[in-house]
Parts: C-alpha cells; structure tokens; sequence
C-alpha cells in the first residue's frame, strides 16, 4: 500500500474520532465538497452529453473556447485563477505550519476537478490536524 493511500485511510480514520465544534465544521466542509463534486459531475456530464460528436479532445477544446469566447468569460477564468492562485499560497503556508503532507494533490486538484471540492477537502484536514493539536495541548496541560 503506498504511503498516500494510507495516509487518506488514517485522515478518513480521523473522521470518525473527532467530536463537538470540530465534528460540526469537518461535516460542514465534506457535505460542501461533496454536493460541489455532484454539481460538477451532473454540469460536465451534461457539456459533454450535449457536445459528444465532437469526441473526447473536442468537447474539452470545445468547452475552453465556449467558456473564453467573451470577455465576461476572460474575467471570470482570470478571477478563477488568482482565487486558485491565492488559495494554493495559503493551503502551502497551512499545511507547513501544521504538517499537512500532500498539499499538491489539493492544489492540483482545483484545475482537475474544481476549487469547490479541493479546498473544503484540503480544509477537512486541516481542521483534523487542528482538533489533534487542541486535543494533544489538552492532554498535556492536564498532565
């Protein structure tokens, strides 16, 4: 099993054993992340439903050209990408100062499959590793 592997198994572990505030934002974050991945699948099913006889590299190319072919589509893919930008510096620094590993497969998972679903996932963990410091800073001040 490689180390990426079980590194999801134990964050999925670590779901099931935290409580209170923390319990309430992780589900938080997972129901955004999952009803965003649903959303994102039903859209892109249906551009690629919609655009399937210009093949597979088509409805791709197609959907570039569709989304870019004004310059209210410019504004929002040039604003899409410095959030995404922005988002990628801080999921770095967090995931530095809590010890977060693999925080390229969150910020190469915005362009792949969306933002909407990479940060939140990216935020899980972090409130994880959060809720672990708390709780070993509690274990340790009443030792």
């Amino acid at each position: 099993m490689t180390q990426f592997v079980r590194y999801v198994r134990d964050v999925l572990a670590d779901l099931l054993h935290v409580r209170g505030r923390d319990r309430a934002v992780c589900a938080f974050y997972f129901f955004f992340a999952a009803f965003s991945f649903v959303a994102v699948v039903a859209i892109a099913g249906y551009y690629a439903y919609e655009n399937h006889s210009r093949g597979a590299l088509g409805v791709v190319g197609g959907f570039f050209r569709d989304a870019l072919a004004n310059p209210a589509g410019w504004f929002i893919y040039a604003d899409l990408t410095l959030v995404w930008i922005a988002l990628a510096f801080y999921m770095i620094g967090e995931a530095r100062r809590l010890g977060i590993p693999y925080v390229w497969v969150y910020i190469v998972g915005a362009p792949l499959c969306a933002l909407s679903v990479s940060f939140p996932a990216f935020m899980i963990v972090r409130q994880l590793k959060l809720a672990a410091g708390v709780a070993s800073d509690s274990a340790v001040a009443t030792t």
